[in-house]
């Protein structure tokens, strides 16, 4: 868990992807779960859920960003219009830097 709210180190495309999908994924399911069963507990959990993953989504973007030795500040243009698509582009597709750098060691 400490992985997911670190805003420290590095982590790969792949990686970042898959943490990604299983953000998304997690939220999805218990969405759809308090749909179903409609309870105000169960919202208020997933309402503390949705925080926590806005964090980590945060957190693991920050860290891709690291690998490819661009500044965590760099998360801020995500809320900028259409250029969010763009800072997304490069997350996916940069190939993150194949030494050491300011952030972290090398990831695989």
């Amino acid at each position: 868990m400490k992985k997911w709210l670190s805003f420290k180190g590095r982590i790969g495309r792949y990686k970042y992807i898959e943490m990604k999908l299983i953000l998304i994924a997690s939220l999805v399911v218990f969405a759809n779960i308090a749909i179903l069963i409609n309870f105000f507990l169960l919202n208020f959990i997933l309402l503390v859920l949705a925080f926590a993953a806005l964090i980590s989504n945060y957190a693991i973007t920050v860290k891709r960003l690291h690998d490819i030795n661009r500044s965590g500040f760099y998360v801020l243009g995500l809320f900028i219009p259409l250029y969010n698509f763009f800072i997304f582009a490069i997350l996916i597709f940069e190939k993150g830097n194949d030494h050491a750098n300011q952030y972290d060691i090398v990831t695989n």
